[in-house]
């Protein structure tokens, strides 16, 4: 392993070479917590998760001890992140921890991002790039700025120009979904999850958190509650989406209010969702759909209380007036 530069590793620890190096301490997580070097690797690790979710990501590592910590800590934090089964967690931490790696490739030696564009599956060459990967990585990008839409870029032959600047915001994006992808936590000790419970409880996003004058939060039926914290964590079906904009159209929200709950999404697109919130309210449409009744919404999966009511709106108006 005397080929490894630690010092990039630190930089870039989702490196593929990271994980070598990690193995080759032959130390278990059991182990590495009892090491009087990599001891603190845990907490680091804690503190590097929190610090990704609040946008407070930095990176530091001066000599060869604080880098093998560097790496290490990402280790720990990923392992965290993907024990709290929240997609939007893991997006966040994924993007917070690409977003330090585009700050350090903008001072990068040029052989240094060779390495990593190929670590990360970019072929770009004579800053040029396929069609298919830009569509792959861009995608995300073109829903916030239009000069990333592909028929907004100049394509010869399937091939699509870049130049350095562009270059470096696709490898953030192809950095991004290799950290966001899932891995196995399946063996990971006791602490670890209960770790991970706490980051969920504090940086889920619960939905207490939604304040407006038009909705009476305490007021909505348990399974509209979980409705949202299920849109947060990502993990929202397609009746459950269904059944919250129905409802809160039926309660008099506003599209604007309406988008804001939905905003919680991790791949929430507003150009889409409100044109399907306007068009559930037959403002796009001859129709306008209402709430289902709770025996449908126990037909989809989704009813989590018995509460003896037969509608979502008369327990949200029975509680307003109590």
């Amino acid at each position: 392993m005397a080929d490894i530069n630690l010092m990039m590793l630190a930089k870039y620890p989702f490196h593929e070479q990271s994980k070598e190096y990690v193995t080759s301490l032959g130390l278990s997580i059991a182990q590495m917590r009892e090491h009087p070097i990599y001891g603190s690797s845990f907490e680091l690790g804690t503190q590097r998760a929190t610090q990704a979710l609040e946008n407070k990501l930095t990176h530091k590592a001066e000599d060869k001890i604080s880098a093998e910590l560097s790496i290490l800590s990402f280790a720990i934090a990923r392992i965290l992140v993907n024990l709290t089964r929240n997609k939007s967690i893991i997006r966040r931490y994924a993007k917070a921890e690409a977003q330090m790696a585009h700050a350090l490739l903008l001072r990068e030696k040029p052989e240094i991002i060779e390495n990593i564009k190929t670590d990360v599956g970019l072929r770009i060459q004579d800053n040029k790039i396929s069609y298919t990967q830009y569509v792959h990585y861009a995608k995300e990008l073109a829903k916030t700025n239009p000069r990333w839409k592909l028929v907004n870029r100049r394509m010869h032959e399937g091939i699509i120009g870049l130049n350095k600047a562009e270059q470096l915001i696709i490898m953030q994006e192809a950095i991004q979904q290799k950290i966001a992808t899932p891995i196995n936590v399946t063996k990971t000790p006791h602490e670890f999850k209960q770790t991970a419970e706490n980051i969920n409880l504090r940086y889920s996003g619960r939905p207490t958190e939604i304040s407006m004058k038009e909705l009476e939060l305490n007021a909505l039926p348990p399974c509209i509650k979980q409705i949202i914290a299920q849109l947060e964590s990502g993990n929202a079906s397609h009746n459950s989406m269904f059944v919250l904009a129905t409802t809160l159209i039926d309660l008099g929200l506003k599209t604007e209010n309406i988008l804001k709950i939905f905003s919680r999404y991790p791949s929430y697109n507003e150009e889409k969702s409100r044109y399907q919130i306007e068009f559930l309210a037959g403002e796009k449409s001859t129709t306008r759909y209402s709430s289902p009744t709770c025996a449908r919404i126990k037909g989809y999966g989704l009813c989590v209380a018995e509460c003896k009511i037969k509608h979502p709106l008369m327990y949200y108006r029975d509680r307003k007036k109590r």
